[in-house]
């Protein structure tokens, strides 16, 4: 509704009688359908873009992006000045036009009360933005629609003095006034009447799954062109002679104020046809419609400036958000990955539970998961992309897990490639899925699965690794007796196993036999091993394994992941107690982070820096008891002087200093 009413505002209502009086009925048609048909062109533009990157800032980010930092900067001050000037002229206008109605009241005051309310409206958001313009765009699309309806009537005669009207104006005074001079005027008039329509793009960033709100958005912008601009405009040609002296004209020194509604070309027609009540109703109208514009210069002056302090086109205090918890995201046992300048994290949805399948408290609920998909500029405020990127797990999974979504980019291929851990009926069952896809946004289309060699029975984890050159390796677990940890090489497009593996771990009856994080740092190869217990709270290890060779031999150095307080219950299942505290704990302090299948993010933070994050999923930590309500901990995993990894510590909140790196890397 947005999309179809809510660039309908003074331009169409109003400064339409200028492009009337300046260029007459053939310009007025013949400019819109022209500047309409370059919005469309842009619209669809802007949607595609908004659809693969939504980001903060939209058109002047992708400005920097695809052009030139200076462009984007150019463009974003541009914008936002356009709106913070656009603010006091629609405060004004709007109060001028209370007066139609009463004088006694000072203009100032009715500013003031509209300027307050404006503001309140915006301080809830994108939602507090959406819905009054929800509601606003219901009303000019319900006007526009009865003035055309009425317009078609007068045509023919059917108004209270019962003239028909018919193509008399367009023979006197004509279909052109003052000549090609007029009919260039009016590009600009009409391109003020289309402005606003980029807005849908602004909006992409906080708007809950982009990728299917944002195309029919846009879509519908070819109707209101349609319907709302030409049809309605031409009607008005039909109805209103320019050479009246109550439109806007600056020709003419008599011609009404741009802030006087009497000079609107709707309630001009109306009055011509001595309909009366009619017009008070379509001057409030006109007031919704400017109230309409300064709701919009509200948000698209503070969403653009805070984008420039985020790209460090504008002072840093403009970024200050709010929301210091960030967004909730339901995505897990997942992966953490960056492309380009947009974090991405992938991960699952659960699904209904069946009783059957339930192992132990908490197992029940992998069936009929999804998959979502969730991005960010900063690592804190995340927007919702997709919550079925992978459409085809839903057909058919009654009796069938999926979990662990890894996503990785094959700079060979230019795909986008996803792993994920897949079984039918049980784990004996299980296999290592693939989907690719031409973005990181997906949708991901199912391909025919890996068939690893370092096992017969795939365990519940599996992790992607991706080295410097492209060469990617499937870190899994077999079930298998005895258990163990492999990591597989795959062919250079990805979709099959070399034969190539390591062992990086085997013991018989052993519980540690999750988790899938692998990192390299300085040549060195890292892995961590976690405990299956049945999603515990007191944490789930990181057996901490190193290698030079992903292919190579493999050296156990440490547990980072201490218990709290030795005392951690025996395992659900196996019944051995796991993540036993360490005796000698050099450095004096409790290590624990309850979390488990984990998880290590390699995210470059800096030209310089990458940041190692450990992150995982801290199982009935929601107080409601929904899963999908759980936490999930992030934890910096840091190293010593030798660069030896350090035992996890526990954080409720930490900083991170991103220096934005502009990749040139398209997607």
């Amino acid at each position: 509704m947005i999309a179809i009413g809510g660039s309908i505002g003074n331009g169409l209502f109003v400064v339409s009688g200028s492009a009337l009086a300046n260029g007459g009925p053939a310009a007025l048609i013949f400019n819109f359908i022209i500047t309409g048909f370059m919005l469309f062109n842009v619209a669809m533009t802007l949607g595609e873009l908004s659809v693969a990157f939504p980001v903060s800032g939209s058109f002047a980010s992708h400005s920097s992006r695809f052009l030139d930092r200076s462009w984007g900067f150019a463009m974003g001050w541009n914008y936002a000045m356009n709106w913070l000037i656009a603010l006091p002229i629609e405060l004004t206008s709007a109060g001028l036009i209370i007066n139609y109605w009463t004088k006694s009241v000072n203009i100032a005051v009715w500013i003031t009360i509209l300027l307050v309310t404006l503001l309140i409206i915006n301080l809830f958001g994108v939602r507090g933005y959406g819905d009054i313009e929800f509601f606003i765009s219901i009303i000019k699309v319900i006007a526009v629609i009865g003035f055309i309806i009425l317009g078609i009537v007068l045509v023919f005669g059917g108004g209270p003095n019962h003239e028909y009207i018919g193509g008399k104006y367009w023979h006197d005074p004509g279909p052109f006034a003052h000549g090609f001079k007029g009919v260039c005027s009016v590009f600009v008039t009409a391109a003020y009447a289309f402005s606003g329509t980029e807005l849908v793009g602004l909006a992409a960033a906080e708007t809950a799954n982009p990728r299917k709100t944002i195309p029919r958005a846009t879509k519908q912008v070819f109707w209101r062109i349609l319907i709302f601009y030409i049809a309605s405009l031409t009607l008005i040609g039909f109805l209103v002679p320019y050479t009246d002296s109550r439109l806007l004209n600056k020709c003419n020194a008599n011609a009404s104020s741009t802030s006087d509604t009497s000079a609107s070309p709707f309630v001009i027609a109306i009055d011509e046809a001595r309909i009366k009540i009619l017009p008070s109703i379509f001057n409030a109208v006109i007031l919704c419609a400017v109230l309409s514009v300064g709701n919009s210069s509200v948000y698209g002056a503070s969403r653009t400036l805070c984008a420039l302090a985020e790209n460090g086109h504008a002072p840093k205090i403009l970024a200050y958000i709010d929301h210091i918890n960030g967004s909730y995201v339901d995505a897990h046992d997942g992966c953490l990955v960056k492309f380009g300048n947009t974090y991405f994290l992938y991960g699952t949805v659960y699904g209904k539970c069946h009783q059957s399948t339930t192992i132990c408290d908490g197992v029940c609920g992998y069936l009929n998961n999804t998959f979502a998909l969730y991005t960010s500029a900063d690592l804190v405020n995340w927007t919702l992309i997709s919550n079925n990127v992978v459409p085809e797990v839903t057909k058919d999974n009654n009796h069938t897990n999926y979990w662990m979504p890894n996503v990785g980019y094959n700079s060979r291929t230019r795909q986008y490639v996803m792993i994920y851990w897949s079984s039918r009926y049980g784990f004996q069952n299980s296999l290592v899925a693939l989907a690719v896809s031409s973005t990181p946004f997906g949708p991901f289309e199912n391909v025919p699965p890996l068939v690893m060699q370092g096992g017969k029975v795939i365990s519940s984890t599996t992790g992607l690794f991706i080295d410097d050159d492209n060469t990617a390796y499937v870190r899994y677990n077999t079930r298998d007796a005895p258990l163990r940890h492999v990591i597989e090489r795959l062919s250079p497009d990805w979709m099959t196993s070399t034969g190539q593996f390591s062992i990086i771990f085997e013991k018989q009856d052993y519980p540690w036999f999750e988790g899938g994080g692998v990192f390299k740092r300085k040549g060195i190869y890292y892995t961590m091993l976690g405990a299956d217990c049945c999603f515990c709270q007191w944490g789930a290890d990181a057996r901490t394994f190193v290698s030079t060779d992903p292919l190579g031999n493999w050296t156990y150095i440490d547990q980072l992941n201490y218990c709290a307080d030795g005392k951690a219950p025996p395992d659900h299942v196996s019944g051995m107690t796991v993540n036993p505290c360490s005796i000698n704990d050099p450095y004096g302090t409790n290590f624990t982070v309850p979390a488990q299948q984990f998880n290590v993010a390699t995210l470059p933070i800096s030209s310089e820096e990458t940041l190692y994050m450990y992150y995982g999923e801290r199982f009935r930590s929601s107080k409601d008891g929904i899963k999908g309500h759980d936490f999930q901990a992030w934890i910096p995993i840091e190293f010593t002087e030798n660069d030896s990894p350090k035992p996890m510590k526990f954080y409720d909140n930490f900083t991170i200093n991103i220096q934005e790196v502009y990749s040139t890397e398209s997607f």
